[in-house]
């Protein structure tokens, strides 16, 4: 175990949803899901100062971050020391990529970092059931964020396989529009009838064959019906006709994410977007959730 004074500096990786289905409502209230996710190369930098005095603070480079009053980050590293009954604190330090409340699972993949990092730099007191569980408390996607890759989700999100990474591709990425709460978008899903699910037999089907294009054949999330944005649809169609093999709903929204076999054409689709006044980035996909770059004692 190394303990306090250390600086640890890490990545936390961004996620998309491929399909993202409702399948049921589980005993607690909570939605059944089957998901297949994916993490890509976007990332905040977490840097953190462990200390002996058991303060425990987190801040951003987002001033929108600071200003909620309490970060999901702080409260991961107070329950890891809790659990792992050390009584040491950290500085988390977060220089935000991923941007606030667009369902690419920022916050959930800072937290998960947090304790993935501190778990490992303190001679991981806790078995990997014990990670998941705090991070199954302080979101659903966590539990995923902690590990990435290429993975099929049930339950509440927290019942994980891993599959074969998906083959070579770029992703872009475009914010169009203000998130709505995902509160609001599950009810508005539960007051109509779904239509349309995505065939995840089929997208692991494509994945295990490494066929790119049968995979995009079958990219699809159910909060698509219940968005009705139109710049949404804007953003989707210039994505197709700049080369998108397919687009995709990340979480609830409002990512949209096209698919590319090509870096050249996904960076001059990113390009026009962001020429629009819009948020957008272009990424890849990465084979972990989080990866610690420095440990300095």
């Amino acid at each position: 175990m190394l303990g306090a004074n250390m600086i640890i500096k890490t990545n936390a990786y961004a996620k998309l949803n491929l399909t993202l289905d409702i399948t049921g409502v589980l005993p607690d209230g909570y939605h059944s899901l089957d998901m297949i996710m994916q993490s890509v190369s976007l990332c905040d930098t977490v840097t953190l100062t462990t200390n002996e005095c058991g303060a425990v603070v987190a801040m951003s480079d987002d001033e929108k971050l600071n200003s909620y009053g309490s970060n999901i980050a702080g409260k991961a590293a107070a329950m890891f020391f809790g659990a792992a009954g050390i009584s040491d604190g950290v500085e988390i330090y977060i220089e935000k990529k991923i941007p606030l409340a667009a369902g690419l699972g920022g916050g959930s993949a800072d937290a998960a970092t947090v304790i993935c990092a501190l778990n490992s730099a303190y001679g991981n007191p806790l078995s990997d059931q014990s990670l998941q569980e705090i991070g199954l408390s302080l979101g659903t996607d966590v539990p995923f964020c902690m590990l990435g890759g290429t993975m099929q989700a049930l339950g509440k999100g927290e019942k994980l396989t891993h599959l074969k990474i998906i083959p070579d591709c770029w992703f872009v990425l475009a914010k169009p529009c203000d998130k709505i709460t995902t509160g609001q978008l599950y009810s508005d899903l539960d007051n109509i009838t779904i239509l349309r699910h995505p065939n995840t037999a089929a997208a692991k089907d494509a994945i295990e064959r490494e066929d790119l294009t049968a995979l995009c054949d079958n990219v699809y999330n159910v909060f698509e019906a219940v968005w009705d944005e139109p710049q949404m649809d804007n953003v989707r169609l210039a994505m197709l006709q700049r080369g998108a093999i397919a687009t995709g709903l990340s979480g609830s929204g409002p990512t949209i994410f096209g698919i590319f076999d090509g870096r050249i054409s996904a960076q001059k689709c990113c390009d026009f977007i962001k020429g629009n006044q819009m948020w957008a980035e272009i990424a890849c996909p990465v084979n972990s959730g989080n990866q610690i770059l420095e440990i300095i004692v």
